[in-house]
């Protein structure tokens, strides 16, 4: 008899368990919802707005969903052809927009491939090998991270400008290939899960550090290594602060700075359609890179959460 009481509390304690679950798994995916509306909204307006012909706003007066008969792929067109925010190199008129693409991909391909290499190095020193002052260089790596960027802004600007690199592209693509903090504290945690005991057989057999580094720790770490690129590029193809305090000159401007420059160009109401559907084009790559490394950027923040 005490053991058939037992099972019915086990069984109920079982049936309460799983309600609490369910519960806990509809509240989890209302609020992740009404979170991704939230999130999709300013989108979602961004898009109709590109879909909708220049008479149809200048009727709406505001924001109002479109119909199928004021739709249209003009603005599109419009944003890569028209001549109203043209940039001149040599005498020639460029497609602002076409420029900021071209600018971008020279700025920030070098500077994250560079980077992510200089960075995985350093990873794989602070997480493979023994040196003197390791622990305390690690820390200041790791305090880097906690220093807002904002106040680094002036100390950069007068350094650059001391050494002569404002009005170029140098500030926004050299300081990039010497790595991040961030990529750097993230590659190190994920290194040192990696057996010790392959880095040690390798240099038995008479490879090196470097060698070790290139042909070992990297093959072994695409997942980690393909997702800190992906922020890296991010981060370089979104970066407006550093285009507007140091690039003044016009066929220079990367894409963000090339957006802030066609807004400017259309100061017409009418003409929103034309600057949502340059957003959106601009949008375009980092939407295709993630759908092309989405699976090995899931998995590389993934093992990052659970090993660092």
């Amino acid at each position: 008899m005490a053991d058939m009481t037992s099972a019915r509390k086990k069984r109920g304690s079982a049936r309460h368990l799983r309600k609490g679950d369910l519960f806990g798994d509809i509240v989890t995916y209302v609020v992740l919802i009404f979170y991704a509306v939230i999130q999709m909204f300013p989108f979602a307006i961004i898009l109709l707005t590109a879909l909708s012909k220049q008479t149809f706003l200048i009727e709406a007066l505001g924001f109002r969903v479109p119909g199928f008969s004021d739709m249209t792929f003009d603005n599109f067109v419009e944003a890569v052809t028209s001549d109203v925010a043209y940039i001149y190199i040599n005498g020639q008129p460029v497609n602002s927009l076409l420029l900021g693409f071209w600018n971008t991909l020279w700025q920030t391909l070098p500077t994250t491939v560079i980077g992510l290499f200089v960075s995985g190095l350093a990873g794989y020193a602070y997480a493979k090998l023994n040196f003197r002052g390791k622990g305390i260089m690690y820390a200041i790596q790791v305090a880097i991270i906690a220093l807002p960027l904002a106040t680094l802004t002036m100390p950069s600007y007068l350094f650059y400008y001391t050494i002569g690199w404002t009005d170029t592209a140098l500030p926004v693509v050299i300081p990039g290939m010497f790595g991040s903090a961030v990529t750097v504290f993230y590659l190190t945690q994920f290194f040192r899960t990696l057996p010790t005991e392959i880095v040690e057989a390798a240099r038995i057999d008479g490879m090196g550090s470097f060698g070790i580094y290139v042909r070992i720790i990297l093959p072994l770490s695409v997942p980690a290594v393909v997702a800190q690129g992906v922020l890296s590029f991010v981060g370089g193809y979104n970066n407006f602060l550093g285009a507007l305090l140091y690039i003044t000159d016009e066929t220079l401007y990367p894409l963000q700075r090339a957006l802030y420059f066609i807004n400017g160009c259309y100061d017409d109401f009418s003409m929103a359609g034309v600057i949502c559907a340059s957003t959106l084009i601009a949008m375009l790559p980092l939407i295709i890179i993630y759908i092309i490394g989405r699976k090995q950027f899931r998995v590389g923040i993934a093992s990052g959460a659970v090993k660092a």
